[in-house]
């Protein structure tokens, strides 16, 4: 974030100026949307969200490192959170203070943003101006100075000058210059996708696509998304069997892969071998055997991979941990482990609710109350407040 801590009257400006602000309802929930009460479905958009940043926040600790450094600094069965006992000391983790998310939660509050100025439908030049204003100033009614974190594909396609009038356009031409590159940094965001018109997974998958393709074309990235927010959907409509609820996301997601790879392979960007290999990676990636320690989570080159991501939080989902033992063997592998947490972390929120998440990580946050801000703005759109 760039940015100096707040004091207690600029926090409740800051809460204010969301609070503040008028939305268009959205259409309601159906009488079938969900079989969840009311309540357990608020405690569930709750949980999505603060799981996510506090995925976010722990995951920090250990970010770009190697497992093998990180356990050398943090030693066994470290207490990792939002503002542990220590933090490995270098210019990267300085750039943010103890306690506060990445910009991965940050893309995630500007596609939520979004949503809520276009009555829950994508709409990709909003989302790209407004990750363009992001990453000129940050948050700063959050005392920001400038972004940080930004990855290297996002940025690429930001610095092309047709970005905000077409930002899919410019990003399918800056991937289809090789077709190589699936990085994580629209899964890392995707979780609020699901969200808007949870019952219907056709709008949700429309929904997410839009998003994506703003800045990441590949069909990896694509189908990744696809499968996070096809869990958030079932959560919310209320599949209690998290391995169903996994097993299906990663089928609609071979679905979804199946098709981008076929534009791919028409536009003369993928080959057949490559469409296959990566529909073999997907169902690697996801497979219910694979191991934190299967994922390589660290591996030199390749922790931004987006199937990475994805992988680890379809483990989450399935391991049955409670959200602070997930979180935290996440963080000790190491790699983009911010990113893999906020993944795992929206959909453990989710599935746990925001009244299951450790009430200590969530007082370490600095901005929870503008988060909680802006789940309230959510809740009254979907006419559950």
């Amino acid at each position: 974030h760039f940015c100096r801590s707040l004091t207690q009257n600029e926090k409740q400006q800051a809460v204010y100026a969301v609070d503040v602000q008028r939305y268009t309802l959205w259409t309601p929930i159906p009488a079938d949307g969900s079989s969840l009460s009311k309540e357990i479905l608020v405690d569930r958009v709750r949980g999505l969200l603060f799981g996510a940043a506090l995925g976010d926040a722990t995951g920090l600790a250990t970010e770009f490192l190697s497992r093998e450094t990180a356990a050398d600094f943090y030693g066994d069965d470290f207490p990792f959170s939002p503002a542990p006992p220590k933090t490995f000391p270098d210019t990267h983790r300085m750039m943010w203070r103890a306690g506060d998310w990445t910009d991965d939660t940050d893309q995630l509050i500007l596609i939520l943003q979004s949503l809520l100025r276009s009555d829950g439908i994508a709409d990709e030049r909003d989302f790209a101006n407004a990750l363009q204003g992001w990453r000129e100033h940050g948050f700063a009614d959050l005392g920001d100075e400038s972004a940080a974190g930004l990855g290297a594909q996002t940025k690429a396609v930001m610095q092309d000058p047709g970005f905000l009038e077409r930002p899919s356009v410019v990003a399918h031409e800056h991937w289809a210059l090789k077709g190589s590159a699936a990085a994580n940094g629209a899964v890392m965001r995707t979780c609020i996708t699901g969200v808007p018109q949870f019952w219907d997974l056709g709008a949700v998958l429309a929904t997410t696509r839009a998003v994506c393709v703003s800045t990441h074309a590949d069909p990896r990235c694509v189908a990744s998304c696809a499968a996070v927010a096809a869990c958030v959907c079932a959560l919310l409509r209320g599949n209690e069997d998290v391995h169903a609820v996994v097993e299906d996301a990663v089928e609609t997601s071979l679905h979804v892969l199946q098709t981008e790879a076929d534009a791919a392979k028409a536009a003369g960007v993928w080959s057949e071998q490559q469409a296959a290999d990566a529909t073999a990676d997907l169902r690697k990636h996801t497979d219910s055997g694979m191991t934190l320690r299967d994922l390589k989570l660290d591996e030199p080159r390749a922790i931004g991979y987006t199937f990475k991501c994805l992988g680890t939080a379809t483990w989450a989902l399935r391991s049955g941990k409670s959200f602070e033992q997930a979180i935290r063997e996440i963080t000790a592998e190491a790699g983009d482990a911010d990113t893999n947490a906020t993944v795992a972390g929206a959909l453990l929120g989710c599935r746990l609710g925001f009244s299951q998440l450790p009430p200590e990580w969530i007082s370490q946050l600095p901005h929870a109350g503008w988060l909680e801000s802006h789940v309230q703005k959510l809740l009254i759109v979907m006419q559950l407040r």
